[in-house]
């Protein structure tokens, strides 16, 4: 336990340190005492008097990431295997719904994790993921963020696609004939689906 005059002298310490930066208390603590002095914020009576909205803030930088339930962590995301058969805009919703978006592949590495999980779920079955080209025939875009799948990104069709049969596929998923590499498909047909959420997402953007 914290004695008296360790708390006395730690309350002058963050009084001084304020006074000689002369900016937020919270943002000093919150650089130095947070890591360096986890018992001010574990400490009621000190996490009250210092500064009580970043100790709020502190158990979050020293817990690990963590994901809801039922959703997968993976290199800063949580993701979740929709297994219900939707049309894209209803899958997009759901994720939505639950404060996600249709997955955003950025690279090879995730393209690898996604592809593993659904090949155990359900190999024989197509995978909406969020990107489409519904805005402008041949330029695809990600559903999370609107960004333009350009030949600098990682990308993951399958070599002859995207082909677009019969000017209606405007969506994509991971095509289960092809090892999950990715191929357009028409919006409205009905596949399971990724939702993704960045570690510690509240709100969609």
């Amino acid at each position: 336990m914290v004695s008296y005059k360790r708390k006395a002298f730690l309350l002058f310490w963050v009084v001084g340190l304020h006074v000689a930066t002369a900016s937020e208390p919270c943002v000093d603590l919150d650089a130095t005492g947070c890591r360096n002095n986890p018992q001010i914020c574990q400490d009621i009576l000190l996490a009250e008097v210092t500064c009580p909205v970043m100790c709020n803030k502190c158990p979050q930088s020293t817990q690990p990431p963590s994901c809801p339930d039922s959703w997968e962590l993976f290199q800063g995301s949580c993701y979740y295997f929709q297994t219900d058969y939707m049309a894209f805009n209803d899958s997009e919703i759901y994720c939505n719904q639950n404060n996600g978006h249709l997955v955003h592949i950025n690279t090879a590495a995730e393209q690898a994790f996604v592809k593993n999980k659904i090949l155990n779920i359900n190999p024989n079955q197509t995978w909406f993921i969020g990107l489409t080209d519904v805005q402008v025939e041949g330029v695809y875009r990600w559903v999370d963020n609107d960004e333009e799948l350009t030949p600098s990104v990682f990308r993951g069709w399958y070599p002859t696609q995207p082909y677009d049969a019969y000017d209606s596929e405007d969506c994509v998923g991971m095509w289960h004939t092809v090892k999950m590499l990715w191929n357009d498909i028409s919006c409205t047909q009905r596949f399971p689906s990724i939702c993704e959420l960045r570690v510690g997402q509240a709100l969609v953007g």
